[in-house]
């Protein structure tokens, strides 16, 4: 993924551009505006230092002065893209300097099909703002992914420039789902190199150089030196200094592990919070009972990576009639008698002290699943109470994969998604 950096200041371009770390620049004239020098001179001297495209962004917004703007900008360097807003005509303009042989970098966009439109249009960049996106309770990142589909579908050359880039995060993100380029400023580039994990070891570093005492007083490292034996030289004569070292450099490797164990944690959570994020507001569009089971059935098993979805309705007692009824609604959907939910998800053993159980596929799992039983290898079923003297119902998410649900998963992100689908499913009388 290459690294635009976002801004016009050039001793801050210097510094990245001569570590490699900067693949083309994006201005506007606020941002130049800012160093309180003439937009011409600061752009020129930009383009002589950056190899790649450097965006000069044009401020009328009419397509003919937009087209003009544009060919005065290009006569600046030959690596200059065309900043031009999405709009239609930015479009106008974008679809003319493009195809006169310029690059052109369409910004402000906010939605996949302004995107489909600009790479229809041309454009060598599309800039989607995450952080604007974010600012207004969107996924600004679904954006992202939802155009490099759209480009992967059909071929286009336009590359996919995010924009309004905040967070570390959105940065591992972008690169994770295909973004071509990140333009960031160059605050947010250089807290890519940061962990307090890096700064601990760095700190014991130079405590062990500052306090060597640190070492002497260390009962482990000193009765490692007093059993080296094999590392004696001469008349009982030790290698101190070699005995330490190898000592500190096992320790850094326990600290290396407890690094990468945090941060595929600290990954795994942030992941699974999105997932669940993404699986309640689209359960939330729902606007039928049908619709909601459609949507769970598809598109809450696609974001959750889940095989199969099934919700087990319970009855007060035994009614032939209203379980065929339901049955009937949705092959998701299965009726069992009284106690049923609890029974299956203790498995007979005393009772229900959570109302989620994470497990591989256990005893009785082909009276949930029905032909769906045999590839289930591990599930994740959650207890659903639907308020007043409705009976209990249950929701079982099976998968293929024995790795996907074990009894030593946290559980409190399907908690609280259970606590959604049962506030969902109160909508409609049963």
């Amino acid at each position: 993924m290459k690294f635009f950096v976002d801004t016009a200041e050039i001793d801050q371009i210097r510094e990245l551009n001569d570590l490699g770390m900067v693949d083309g620049v994006t201005t506007n004239p606020s941002l130049i505006k800012k160093s309180g020098r003439d937009i011409i001179e600061v752009t020129k001297e930009i383009c002589a230092m950056v190899s790649g495209p450097v965006s000069a962004e044009v401020t009328s917004t009419d397509a003919d002065t937009m087209i003009a703007e544009g060919r005065k900008l290009v006569e600046i360097a030959p690596n200059i893209a065309v900043k031009v807003p999405l709009t239609w005509d930015g479009l106008k303009a974008c679809k003319t300097l493009s195809s006169e042989g310029h690059m052109v970098n369409v910004t402000l966009c906010f939605s996949a099909n302004q995107a489909l439109l600009a790479a229809k249009a041309g454009a060598s960049f599309i800039s989607p703002f995450i952080g604007r996106l974010d600012d207004i309770n969107l996924d600004g990142l679904e954006l992202i992914e939802n155009i490099r589909t759209i480009y992967d579908n059909y071929g286009f050359d336009t590359e996919i420039l995010a924009a309004s880039v905040r967070t570390t995060n959105h940065v591992s993100e972008c690169a994770l789902i295909g973004a071509d380029v990140v333009t960031a400023p160059p605050a947010v580039i250089k807290s890519l190199a940061n962990h307090p994990l890096t700064d601990k070891g760095l700190a014991a570093f130079d405590k062990i150089l500052a306090q060597p005492d640190v070492i002497l007083d260390d009962d482990d490292v000193m009765r490692a030196l007093i059993s080296a034996n094999d590392q004696a030289r001469g008349q009982n004569v030790i290698d101190l200094r070699g005995l330490a070292m190898q000592r500190l450099e096992e320790r850094l490797d326990r600290l290396e592990d407890t690094h990468k164990s945090v941060i595929a944690a600290a990954y795994d959570n942030l992941a699974g919070t999105n997932q669940i994020h993404r699986a309640v507001l689209r359960m939330m569009d729902a606007e039928s009972f049908d619709a909601f089971l459609s949507i769970l059935n598809d598109d809450v098993a696609q974001i959750l990576r889940v095989d199969t979805i099934r919700i087990i309705f319970e009855t007060r007692a035994v009614d032939t009639a209203q379980a065929q009824t339901l049955s009937n609604l949705h092959p998701m959907i299965g009726v069992e008698g009284p106690g049923f939910v609890q029974s299956y998800m203790t498995q007979g053993h005393g009772t229900l002290s959570s109302n989620v159980v994470v497990r591989p596929a256990p005893r009785g799992a082909s009276q949930v699943y029905g032909e769906q039983s045999a590839p289930i290898l591990s599930e994740a079923a959650l207890h659903l109470s639907l308020g007043g003297t409705r009976p209990s119902a249950m929701a079982a998410f099976g998968s293929v994969d024995a790795k996907q649900f074990s009894p030593q998963q946290a559980t409190d992100l399907l908690s609280f998604f259970a606590g959604v689908l049962e506030r969902v499913l109160r909508r409609w009388p049963l």
